[in-house]
């Protein structure tokens, strides 16, 4: 019996651990405005035809939360990278990030340039508050479509 109520303790302080684990990520997030960020997208040439072995950068905008008070402009964020390579069907996917906006950019692939214009950003707003527009790229039956054109096109 009683080494059924340690067993009992021990499990509620994990329980607890974790709920408290959890809320004081939720409460970050809400203060930050991070928020998780899984984004698809497919690279395509001007005909629609996927474009494999493109890379890219996916630079992920984050307001930097042990900055305390939380404040509004550049002096709080930071910024990371994740670099990917496009599948045979043109696809790539961004996860395992929080942050308030992404930018698509450096799309390099030999033969390619891309379109309609060389060291154009394409982006997606994540801020919480960013507006009701319609949004690609948060499923992958509805990936952001970039495009690159052929070089000598």
């Amino acid at each position: 019996m009683k080494h059924q109520r340690i067993w009992m303790t021990i499990g509620g302080f994990c329980v607890a651990a974790i709920v408290l684990a959890t809320l004081a990520a939720l409460w970050l997030e809400h203060i930050t405005g991070n928020i998780p960020i899984h984004y698809y997208g497919r690279v395509v040439d001007t005909n629609g035809k996927p474009i494999a072995g493109v890379t890219l950068e996916a630079l992920v905008t984050i307001r930097d939360p042990w900055q305390i008070p939380i404040r509004v402009g550049w002096d709080n964020l930071l910024f990371r990278s994740q670099f990917l390579v496009t599948d045979a069907g043109g696809n790539f996917e961004v996860k395992g990030a929080s942050g308030i906006n992404l930018q698509i950019r450096d799309l390099h692939h030999d033969g390619y340039k891309p379109w309609p214009r060389p060291g154009e950003q394409y982006g997606a707003s994540f801020e919480r508050y960013s507006g009701d527009e319609p949004r690609h790229g948060l499923t992958p039956d509805d990936p952001s479509i970039l495009q690159m054109k052929a070089d000598g096109a």
